[in-house]
C-alpha cells in the first residue's frame, strides 16, 4: 500500500514537473494592433528558449502539430484569413523522422490573426495558442497559452485614423456638421430607455468581462446539448438529484481504482477488532 501512494505521488511530481518544464521553454506576448478599415490584429510574439524551436503554423498533412489559435469566445468582431506567421521568415529544412519539409523558428517568432470589429461596445475575445517547443532529443506538449481582450483594450487609433484628416482641411461648418452627426449614437440608449422595454439591452458597459457567465454561455447553449453536455440540474427535484449521486456512487466502486480498495478496507476492520467480531463485522458493513 505504502509503495503504491510513492508512486502515486511520483507519477504527480513528474507531471507537475513536466508541465512547468514546458512552460519555460516558450514565454508568449499577446497584443492588438490596428490594420485600418475597423480591422485589428491580434499579435502572439514568443521568445524561444535557446536551442528550442517552433513549428510553423503551416505544416503538411501528416506532419508534427503545427503553432495554431482558438478561440473560446469571441463577440462584437470575426475573424479575417488565417493564424499565420508574420515578420521573419521559418527556416525550412528536411526532417528525417516525418521525412517532409517542416518550417521551424528559433530565438523567436511573431504570428498573427486579423479580426474585424462590428461591435466596439461588445468587443470580447478569448483564448489561446498551442505550440509545440523541441530540441534534439524531446518536445513539449502543446500546452494553451491563454490570451484575453475585452472593449477597453482596442487599439485608440481605429477611431482616430477618421478623424485628422478631414479636420486639417474642413471649414467650421463642416465641423458644426460633423458634432451634429456625432449626437446621434448617444441618443439611441435615450430614445429606447423611453420605450421602457428595451433599454436595459442597449444600455450595456464597454468593458465586457469574460466573467459574465451570461455573456459566455448564451451564445452557445443549443450546440452545447446538441453535443451532449446535459449535466445541468436545473428542474430537477432534490430526490432525484440524491438518487442520481447514489446510482453514479455505485457505478464509481466497479472503477479499477476503488474496486481494489473494499476488500482491503473491509478487512482493515475485521483484523483491527479481532475480539468484538460483532462490532467489526457492523463497522465493515457501515464502510
Amino acid at each position: 500500500m505504502q509503495m503504491k501512494v510513492t508512486g502515486v505521488i511520483f507519477a504527480f511530481l513528474f507531471t507537475f514537473t513536466g508541465i512547468t518544464f514546458a512552460r519555460d521553454e516558450m514565454v508568449w506576448n499577446f497584443f492588438l494592433e490596428d490594420r485600418g478599415n475597423g480591422e485589428i490584429a491580434l499579435i502572439a510574439d514568443v521568445s524561444i528558449k535557446e536551442g528550442w524551436h517552433i513549428y510553423d503554423a503551416e505544416i503538411p498533412d501528416d506532419g508534427p502539430m503545427p503553432t495554431q489559435i482558438s478561440f473560446d469566445l469571441i463577440t462584437g468582431a470575426e475573424p479575417v484569413g488565417r493564424f499565420h506567421a508574420t515578420g521573419k521568415q521559418a527556416t525550412v529544412k528536411y526532417d528525417d523522422i516525418f521525412q517532409m519539409n517542416i518550417g521551424t523558428f528559433a530565438h523567436s517568432a511573431r504570428f498573427e490573426q486579423r479580426l474585424k470589429v462590428t461591435d466596439r461596445k461588445k468587443f470580447s475575445i478569448r483564448g489561446d495558442v498551442r505550440a509545440q517547443a523541441c530540441d534534439d532529443s524531446t518536445c513539449t506538449p502543446p500546452l494553451p497559452n491563454d490570451f484575453t481582450f475585452t472593449a477597453a483594450e482596442l487599439p485608440a487609433l481605429q477611431e482616430a485614423a477618421a478623424a485628422p484628416a478631414p479636420s486639417s482641411t474642413t471649414t467650421s461648418s463642416a465641423r458644426e456638421a460633423e458634432e451634429i452627426q456625432a449626437t446621434p449614437p448617444p441618443a439611441e440608449p435615450l430614445d429606447a430607455s423611453a420605450t421602457g422595454e428595451d433599454a436595459p439591452a442597449d444600455v450595456t458597459p464597454t468593458d465586457v468581462t469574460p466573467a459574465d457567465s451570461d455573456l459566455l454561455w448564451t451564445p452557445v447553449i443549443e450546440e452545447l446539448r446538441e453535443f451532449g453536455m446535459k449535466g445541468s440540474t436545473a428542474g430537477m427535484s432534490l430526490l432525484r438529484i440524491l438518487i442520481t449521486g447514489f446510482l453514479g456512487g455505485l457505478i464509481a466502486l466497479i472503477t479499477p481504482c476503488v474496486w481494489p480498495m473494499i476488500p482491503m478496507t473491509v478487512s482493515f476492520f475485521l483484523k483491527r477488532n479481532r475480539a468484538e467480531r460483532k462490532k467489526a463485522v457492523a463497522e465493515a458493513l457501515t464502510y
